[in-house]
């Protein structure tokens, strides 16, 4: 690191990695990015996306809610299993899609169905990459209770597909979500229930309008066009300051 000019991150927590080493260096946060053109819902019909919710098994009428992710310990899914339970209702129609495979799998399953919220949770197991926006398009909502992440690609691949975010506090990661813009960040059982109820009460109109916004706030900073941007500038600055290093002492040029 020390031979650097620059060093980047989609994350402040890199910084606080080296401050943690004391390490000497400032890190310049630059989100990831994602193709918005790929996690469009409108390129999917509504018969198709109707004929892949009944084949999971998620009512016609209910709000869906999405995780995609590994089915392990870092990601936390057991919170999100165990906030469910403790704060909707069979009849409050939504509904709670998990798609990733791991080593928690069958415990998660498992969790679902002791804490009696596993007719409200579809597992979906893997799903190719190349497959995936179509599951982005016929959810409502992307919720996440993962500490783990630098800057989540399938939460952004979930706003590119218009999906508010419900996200847990990661107080490094606060700057990702715009509270009220494209999502909500929540702490406890009780604000992750009352943001989905929220969701839930918005009719056709609000929603569409909502999902509309999520799209639009990630275009500046996540975009292909703004990422390349972004590292353009940095690459810009590290070339500056590598000819300021290598510069002669002024003394010496007298």
């Amino acid at each position: 690191v020390k031979h650097t000019q620059v060093v980047t991150s989609p994350s402040y927590k890199a910084q606080l990695y080296f401050d943690s080493i004391g390490a000497d260096v400032k890190v310049d946060v630059i989100q990831n990015g994602v193709e918005l053109d790929e996690f469009d819902a409108g390129l999917f019909p509504p018969s198709q996306k109707l004929e892949l919710r009944r084949s999971l098994a998620i009512p016609d009428e209910a709000r869906c809610a999405l995780f995609v992710g590994r089915m392990g310990p870092e990601k936390s899914v057991d919170v999100l299993l165990d906030y469910w339970a403790k704060t909707v209702q069979p009849n409050d129609r939504l509904h709670l899609m998990l798609i990733g495979g791991g080593p928690d799998d069958q415990q998660l399953r498992d969790q679902a169905k002791s804490l009696g919220i596993d007719r409200m949770v579809t597992f979906v197991g893997k799903v190719p990459h190349v497959q995936i926006a179509k599951y982005y398009a016929i959810a409502d909502i992307y919720v996440t209770a993962s500490l783990s992440e630098m800057h989540s690609v399938s939460m952004l691949e979930g706003m590119a597909s218009g999906l508010p975010v419900l996200q847990r506090l990661d107080e490094p990661n606060r700057s990702q979500i715009i509270e009220g813009v494209n999502g909500w960040i929540f702490q406890t059982a009780y604000e992750f229930g009352r943001q989905l109820h929220d969701i839930r009460s918005l009719d056709e109109q609000q929603l569409g309008a909502l999902k509309a916004r999520v799209r639009a706030s990630i275009e500046k900073n996540n975009s292909p066009k703004a990422l390349a941007a972004n590292y353009f500038a940095r690459y810009e600055k590290a070339i500056e300051l590598y000819i300021e290093r290598k510069a002669p002492p002024i003394e010496k040029l007298q």
